[in-house]
C-alpha cells in the first residue's frame, strides 16, 4: 500500500470492518485495535451529533459525499479529516480519509491576514517569487482603479508601472533583496492613466530556506501632499525674491 490516505470500510451502524495501514498509522491504532472501533470512538465528542448517525445517512443514495469532521488519534491528538465516502451495493460504507489540518489552518491563516489588509487605510499589493499579483486589497482597488480579480496572476510593471524618482530601478531592486526591505517614494500609474505619487514599503518574503517568495507592498497616496510642497517652494521662492 502506498498511498498517505486513510482507506476504511464501516458497516451501517458505523462499526469498522476493514482498514488499510494508512488508516490505521493516522489514528495511532493498530489495524485489530480499530477493527473492534465505532467511528463515534475516533470522532471529537462535540462532533458526534452531526457525523453519527445523521452523517453516515448522507450515503444512503449511494452518491460519493466529503466531508470534514475533526477526529482524535488514540494518544488524544485531534486532527482535521476530509472524508470522500461512498455506499457500497451490499450497504457498506467505503471512506477515504485525508489529514488536512495544515492546510485548513494555511487557509485560516491566509483569511485572517486578508480581513487585516482589508481593513488598514494603505493600498496593500503582494506577489509571488515571480512579482505575480497574489494579494491586492481594497484599498488598492480605489486607489488604482483595477479589481482584484483583472490584477491577481498579472506582474506588477505590467499594472503599476512603478518608477522610482532620481534611481535606477535595477539598483533598488537589488538593495530591496540584499537588505530585506525598501521605502520611499515611487510613482505609479492608475487604471485610467493618471500618475501619482505614493510612499511606498517594500520587505522580503523568504521560504524557510531563505529563498525569495515574493513582495508585500504598502502604498499611500501622497501626491496631494507633493504638491502641496511644490506650491510652498514656489511660494518661499516669491517671497525671497520679492524681498530682495
Amino acid at each position: 500500500e502506498q498511498t498517505v490516505d486513510g482507506i476504511f470500510v464501516v458497516d451501517k451502524y458505523g462499526n469498522y470492518l476493514d482498514v488499510n495501514s494508512a488508516g490505521a498509522e493516522m489514528l495511532g491504532y493498530s489495524r485489530e485495535e480499530i477493527l473492534n472501533l465505532n467511528i463515534s470512538d475516533i470522532i471529537v465528542q462535540e462532533e458526534i451529533p452531526r457525523s453519527v448517525p445523521r452523517g453516515l445517512k448522507r450515503y444512503d443514495d449511494g452518491k460519493i459525499v466529503t466531508t470534514e469532521w475533526r477526529f482524535m488519534r488514540k494518544d488524544g491528538r485531534e486532527f482535521i479529516g476530509e472524508l470522500v465516502g461512498r455506499q457500497l451495493h451490499d450497504g457498506r460504507l467505503q471512506a477515504i480519509l485525508r489529514d488536512v489540518t495544515n492546510r485548513k489552518i494555511a487557509e485560516e491563516k491566509l483569511n485572517f491576514q486578508a480581513k487585516l489588509f482589508s481593513r488598514v487605510h494603505d493600498a496593500i499589493v503582494a506577489t509571488d517569487d515571480q512579482l505575480k499579483i497574489i494579494f491586492w486589497n481594497e484599498v488598492a482597488e480605489e486607489l488604482f482603479g483595477w479589481r482584484s480579480e483583472e490584477v491577481v496572476g498579472k506582474l506588477t510593471k505590467d499594472i503599476l508601472n512603478g518608477k522610482i524618482p532620481d534611481s535606477a530601478r535595477d539598483k533598488v531592486c537589488e538593495e530591496l533583496l540584499e537588505n530585506g526591505h525598501y521605502e520611499g517614494e515611487v510613482q505609479y500609474e492608475r487604471k485610467d492613466g493618471q500618475i501619482i505619487t505614493a510612499d511606498a514599503k517594500s520587505a522580503v518574503i523568504k521560504g524557510i530556506k531563505g529563498e525569495f517568495k515574493g513582495l508585500v507592498t504598502s502604498i499611500r497616496d501622497i501626491t496631494e501632499r507633493k504638491k502641496g510642497e511644490v506650491q510652498l517652494k514656489k511660494l518661499f521662492r516669491a517671497v525671497e525674491q520679492s524681498a530682495s
